[in-house]
This record gives C-alpha cells, structure tokens and sequence, in this order.
C-alpha cells in the first residue's frame, strides 16, 4: 500500500513537472516572440529616425534656399523701382545743396521722374530722368 501511495504521488509529481515544463516553453516561445518584436521595433525606429534626418536636412536645404531668395529679392527691393507707364515718380534721397556746402551730408526727399517705355521688359537700356527738389 506504500508503494502504490508513493507511485500515485510519483506519478502526481510527474504530472506536475510535465505541465510545469509545458509552461516554462510555452513561456521561453513568448519570450523569443517578444524578443523578435523588440528587435523589430528597433529597426523600425531606427528607419524612422533615418527618415527624419534625411527630412531635416531636405527642410534645413529648403530653408536655406529660401534664405537666399529672401536676401536676393530684399536686394532687389532696395534697387530702384521700376514701374511701366510714362512719368512715374519714385522718391529717392536727394542732398540738399545748400546743405552739402555747409559740410552736412545729404537728407532731404526729392522726387525723381522715369520716363520708361510701355514695352518695359526688365531693365531700360536708357533712362530719361527729371529730377526736381
């Protein structure tokens, strides 16, 4: 009677250590699977990233050339004015001869008159001024 209570209780404990060794792979699988999802995860964050430094340096490029456009039509802002039609005026910064004799540099506003033809492309090749002050 013994012997037969100890193998019920051999075979219980075999049982026991069957389901428990099911688990533990069961377990060691999931572990694997969450591994490879990890690693995953890196690689694509890792992509991301590549992608966003590749978009930073197209936006930094794009920034850049549009400084450069920003500073080239600023200058062109400060070149004189151009405009088609006969007469037109534009005030430019003209000295004051009185003024410049006295030894003060020039600051007074005069107006200046182009006189440019209807078929103004970009530039004149000649420019009638009048200039009164």
């Amino acid at each position: 009677m013994e012997a037969e209570s100890l193998n019920a209780k051999t075979h219980e404990h075999k049982a026991q250590i069957e389901s428990i060794t099911k688990l533990l792979e069961h377990d060691k699988a999931r572990c694997k699977d969450l591994e490879m999802q990890i690693t995953n995860l890196e690689e694509l964050r890792a992509e991301e990233r590549s992608r966003d430094i590749a978009r930073i340096r197209e936006l930094e490029r794009a920034v850049e050339a549009a400084r450069r456009k920003a500073e080239e039509l600023t200058e062109r802002l400060n070149e004189p004015r151009y405009t088609e039609g006969p007469n037109v005026g534009t005030q430019a910064d003209l000295p004051d001869p009185h003024m410049v004799n006295d030894g003060v540099s020039g600051n007074r506003s005069g107006v200046c008159e182009f006189r440019l033809p209807t078929d103004w492309s970009s530039r004149p090749y000649a420019v009638e001024v009048e200039v009164s002050i």
